[in-house]
């Protein structure tokens, strides 16, 4: 039940913020958050005591600036997961969810989904900003994800030789592994 809950909260940030709204969502208990305050529940849809009881109750959260501090906790904690995410577009959160809710599902429709997400995610990575044409089964998808990771090591590559953290060490990956294999260790 969490995995979805935690999808539901990432499409439903994620569209809060492509609408320009500084607003969160938390799938998480208060009390796993770190907020330690009583939930606002109704217990009956029917009683009006419970209702005015419980909006009473937010009433004085909201007067207090308890609500607004754990709005802005869980905006911060929004932001925190924004930054590692590709992009914000529909379809690449749309992917993320349902990747992440059907993980354990290996009928070929949910593998067949994975391929063309991870396409989707393949072109968003290596700066395809337009969405991925969809493809038929048909379609060769094994050759057109080696292709396309393929390239993404070739880009990668382009940026390796330009200057990065190290070097002025004059120290690259690729030294490090040659003397990775070189070494022979000190036994303890």
């Amino acid at each position: 039940m969490v995995c979805e809950r935690a999808s539901v909260a990432l499409l439903t940030n994620a569209a809060l913020a492509r609408e320009g709204l500084a607003l969160a969502v938390s799938c998480q208990s208060l009390e796993a958050r770190g907020l330690s305050r009583d939930p606002a529940r109704f217990t009956s849809s029917h009683d009006p005591a419970d209702l005015a009881r419980t909006m009473s109750y937010r009433q004085q959260l909201r007067e207090s600036g308890t609500l607004a501090y754990e709005q802005l906790h869980t905006y911060a904690g929004w932001q925190d997961q924004a930054v590692k995410l590709l992009s914000l577009d529909r379809q690449y959160v749309k992917d993320l969810a349902r990747d992440h809710v059907w993980r354990y599902d290996h009928s070929p429709a949910r593998e067949l989904e994975r391929q063309q997400s991870m396409q989707r995610t393949l072109g968003l990575a290596m700066g395809d900003r337009q969405p991925t044409v969809q493809r038929t089964p048909e379609h060769s998808q094994g050759q057109d994800l080696v292709q396309q990771a393929r390239d993404l090591a070739a880009r990668l590559e382009r940026l390796a030789e330009g200057p990065q953290a190290g070097a002025a060490l004059k120290v690259r990956s690729q030294d490090w592994e040659i003397a990775r294999q070189h070494d022979r260790g000190i036994g303890f």
